[in-house]
């Protein structure tokens, strides 16, 4: 049975003052090695399916760990990561995946705007952790002298070299955890059906009115702040948008983004067919996945992390037409890069990588799938609350939308028989239409108001 890795790495042999910044950089950067299957051929040999790197400065030791999914051989694969730890000590990385490393890093010190809190919760979090850490609490603000201290460090392979020395080939204080399924593990710890008796029914019964009687009970409102009336401000607030005339109508609202831009694409898509959306959702999937012309998918996604932080796209059905849309998140800097890719990925995408077409495919199918179970679970709960037909029916129409889950799961059951129908219908779609730029909106304070874009 597949086992999963999980590897825990401590820092604390690193040095406390240098282990908040090094060991993010270096994170990134193995991240980046495992992944470019050019120089290490690890995904080559099938000893795992995916590898996620990240770091944990959230206890008073920074960690870092990796966790190998869907692992065939796992002694091989840990023989193998000792290895490539070794190799990259002696050869170091490739400037490409060194500069993808710190474009990330980038955005993620600049990034003000995480899971919605506030911008000021946020700067005092990250200063909270350095100090915890021993290290200056306004470290992990200063957002100029960081990146510049990351730009030289990462500039210099006897820096790498030291740090991978020190985190990993020397560091005795690492874990190695591995989970395997059990088969029959449900059946050995399911319990022995109990034998319930008149009297334990009629507790039952009592404690569920009570909770019923809980659950309806409201609080108080004196709980709520208090807000006056003169409290609220007279006139609401006004975001205006400064629309820029050109080949493509810009929408600009300039605010405090600390160099990062927010970029929305909306791009109107001609009418469909039923049988030619089934295909439209799978095809906006793979879109940013396999290789464009002259580019493979490995160099594509590695172009997408020196570009963008993130990439993103969606159909959405506004005002009865069907819109496009593309969102990215990126260095103000790099605008002018983002829709250079943006153009290259929606006119230049080649559909002849069939092993990597078949592996997103498989790779979506098992997500929908899991998903499918996921609502399948809640629609059982809700039936043993004894719903009202009328809620089956909503929530029947809220799991199955048109552009939902359910073509994937009718059409791409069978991926082989899928392979050919498809890619013959996708290059049709895409080629034999005329999309419009509708319009972009996007968000920066850098930007100057006679740029074009």
């Amino acid at each position: 049975m597949p086992r999963s890795p999980d590897f825990s790495v401590d820092a604390r042999d690193h040095g406390r003052q240098r282990a908040m910044c090094e060991v993010d950089s270096l994170a990134l950067e193995l991240g980046e090695c495992f992944q470019s299957i050019k120089q290490y051929p690890l995904a080559m040999q099938n000893y795992e399916a995916a590898v996620e790197v990240l770091t944990d400065m959230e206890v008073l030791e920074p960690y870092i760990y990796f966790t190998f999914k869907d692992v065939t051989d796992p002694e091989k694969l840990v023989a193998t990561f000792d290895k490539i730890l070794h190799q990259s000590y002696q050869e170091g990385f490739f400037e490409e995946a060194r500069a993808a490393a710190l474009h990330q890093l980038k955005i993620s010190f600049l990034n003000t705007v995480e899971d919605g809190y506030p911008t000021g919760l946020i700067f005092f979090f990250r200063a909270l952790l350095p100090y915890l850490n021993g290290s200056d609490p306004l470290q992990m603000l200063k957002f100029k002298e960081r990146i510049e201290t990351l730009e030289k460090a990462m500039s210099s392979p006897e820096n790498i070299r030291k740090v991978l020395k020190e985190a990993f080939l020397e560091n005795k204080h690492r874990v190695e955890v591995h989970f395997s399924p059990k088969e029959h593990l449900l059946e050995e710890e399911l319990p022995i059906p109990p034998k319930i008796t008149e009297k334990m029914e009629e507790t039952i019964n009592e404690e569920t009115k009570l909770i019923e009687a809980k659950q309806q009970r409201s609080h108080d409102a004196s709980i709520l702040p208090i807000l006056h009336i003169h409290q609220l401000p007279l006139k609401p607030f006004s975001y205006t948008l400064d629309k820029q005339d050109g080949a493509v109508p810009i929408y600009i609202h300039k605010t405090w983004t600390n160099g990062l831009s927010y970029i929305d694409l909306f791009i109107d898509l001609p009418a469909y067919s039923n049988e030619e959306i089934h295909h439209l959702g799978l095809l906006i999937h793979l879109l940013g996945q396999i290789g464009v012309d002259g580019v493979s998918f490995e160099d594509l996604i590695e172009k997408k992390e020196a570009i963008v932080s993130s990439f993103h796209l969606s159909i959405e059905p506004i005002q009865e037409r069907l819109i496009l849309i593309v969102s990215m998140e990126t260095l103000s800097e790099n605008i002018e890069k983002a829709f250079k890719l943006i153009r290259q990925i929606l006119t230049s995408t080649v559909f002849d990588e069939k092993e990597r077409i078949e592996e997103v495919v498989k790779d979506l199918y098992t997500h929908l799938k899991s998903r499918f179970t996921q609502r399948a679970v809640g629609r059982c709960i809700l039936k043993s609350k004894s719903l009202l037909k009328t809620g089956y029916e909503a929530l029947e129409v809220a799991a199955w939308p048109d552009l939902g889950e359910r073509p994937f799961i009718a059409t791409h059951l069978d991926v082989t028989k899928t392979d050919t129908n498809y890619l013959a219908s996708v290059k049709e779609i895409f080629n034999s239409r005329k999309l419009s730029l509708s319009s972009i909106a996007f968000y920066d304070n850098n930007l100057h108001p006679d740029q074009k874009i």
